[in-house]
């Protein structure tokens, strides 16, 4: 019963969302449609698994997933937060009732995430993709200069709004492993070596134990994510995919001493860099010629094996951290001027034709 969903199916959390349907799921959590009876607006909740609400660390996260959330509310292109809280729910089992400490995060509803968009990407022109991408930047920049790294970027927590008939706004969600930078580390940096979110998305050091508990180190990890998710929207792979880390790589570099590590990596480096080079021209030919050049070299930065090299020397902005996205997004501005401007120009055929 503890992690069956559907318990909680009919029954009212907060003392004002029914629950209606259960629309996703992951480790420590599932997502249910529900409807808003105070304010009469289906939304999404997203309640703890009964199952993980005595592990300290599942309950951490959760709760600082809703702080984050309340902390960035407002922001155009992250997941906006109705209430979070914990919530007392009585249900009956086999004739026996009992009461049920639910804690849950009320948010608002998509029609549906980028995971499932990316299905029909061939149908979806360039121009949306690169909407949908740009929002996507947009989101985890407004997440940066707020402080806050996501460590868990990926198509399936991207959620996708239909505004108006033709709009499609994308929004970054789950912000569970989400880390405040104005918090200390909260657990011993072994851990932050290998990372924090999930591992089949996670950019290479953290596969080779060199991740790092630092500001810099967040962000180049989220410049990694965020680059994987271009690569997702392009083939429908995120980059992993394409260049699979090595099981054996990773268990030498496991085995290795921190100091070791360092030294096995710049022979790593040397290797990896062609072979991300490699799949990213492979995948070149699903890139619209006009702007094929300019979408290879923005994501052969963003996915460099090196975390260091994912940054920019671009200017700092006035009033602004160091490590915002601006420069990803004007780099995808020329890009979407590029790629209208290459629509528009008529082909031979109806040049010559006039039709």
């Amino acid at each position: 019963m503890a992690d069956d969903p559907n318990v909680l199916l009919g029954m009212t959390i907060g003392n004002r969302y029914r629950i209606e349907e259960l629309v996703g799921r992951g480790y420590f959590s599932f997502v249910f449609k529900a409807f808003d009876q105070q304010d009469q607006v289906p939304v999404a909740v997203k309640v703890l698994k009964l199952g993980h609400a005595g592990s300290t660390e599942a309950v951490l996260e959760f709760d600082t997933e809703g702080r984050l959330l309340e902390s960035l509310q407002g922001k155009s292109n992250i997941v906006d937060l109705h209430s979070s809280g914990v919530s007392d729910v009585p249900i009956s089992v086999q004739g026996a009732s009992t009461v049920l400490s639910v804690r849950f995060h009320a948010m608002e509803l998509a029609d549906l995430a980028l995971v499932d968009l990316l299905v029909y990407r061939d149908q979806v022109s360039w121009l949306h993709k690169l909407g949908v991408f740009r929002d996507v930047v947009s989101g985890l920049h407004q997440m940066h200069i707020s402080h806050v790294a996501h460590r868990d970027l990926k198509a399936d927590n991207v959620l996708l709004f239909m505004v108006g008939n033709r709009r499609i706004a994308a929004k970054v969600s789950d912000l569970g492993r989400s880390r405040d930078l104005h918090d200390g580390a909260r657990l011993d940096p072994s851990a932050y070596e290998w990372g924090r979110g999930d591992r089949f998305h996670a950019p290479p050091e953290h596969f080779l134990g060199l991740g790092r508990a630092s500001e810099d180190y967040f962000k180049y990890a989220d410049f990694y994510l965020v680059g994987s998710v271009l690569c997702e929207i392009i083939t429908g792979q995120q980059m992993n995919s394409l260049v699979p880390p090595s099981s054996v790589t990773s268990q030498a570099f496991l085995a290795a001493s921190p100091v070791e590590r360092e030294a096995m990596f710049g022979t790593w480096t040397s290797r990896a860099v062609m072979e991300y080079s490699n799949a990213i021209s492979l995948i070149s030919g699903d890139i619209p010629a006009a702007v094929r050049h300019q979408v290879v070299e923005l994501l052969t930065q963003l996915c460099h094996p090196v975390p260091s090299m994912r940054a920019t020397r671009q200017r700092r902005e006035q009033n602004l951290p160091a490590w915002g996205l601006e420069w990803v997004l004007r780099r995808v501005d020329i890009i979407g001027r590029r790629l209208q401007a290459g629509n528009s120009v008529p082909s031979k055929v109806t040049a010559q034709t006039g039709r």
